[in-house]
């Protein structure tokens, strides 16, 4: 099958936990940018990566849950570029 323009669902080998490596990836570096520990349990994250050979682009769709029913996408967004 020609790769162009096709999802390619499972992106490396699966790791033990049943995440495909590059999911393992943007999971423990995630939590290391934005907490300096790649272990870390203060945040939760879950990865799902589908590779999408196009010519030109990179791509990520983000899902928050949050405690405040009352935040606004705006006040993620602010508190996201606001985070040091």
């Amino acid at each position: 099958y020609p790769l162009a323009f096709n999802l390619l669902p499972q992106i490396d080998v699966l790791e033990e936990s049943g995440y495909s490596h590059e999911e393992w990836k943007m999971i423990h570096e995630t939590k290391k940018i934005m907490l300096g520990d790649m272990n870390s349990q203060d945040i939760k994250v879950t990865a799902t990566c589908v590779r999408v050979p196009v010519p030109i682009a990179h791509g990520e769709s983000v899902y928050f849950t949050i405690e405040d029913e009352s935040a606004t996408a705006q006040d993620i967004m602010r508190v996201v570029a606001d985070f040091p």
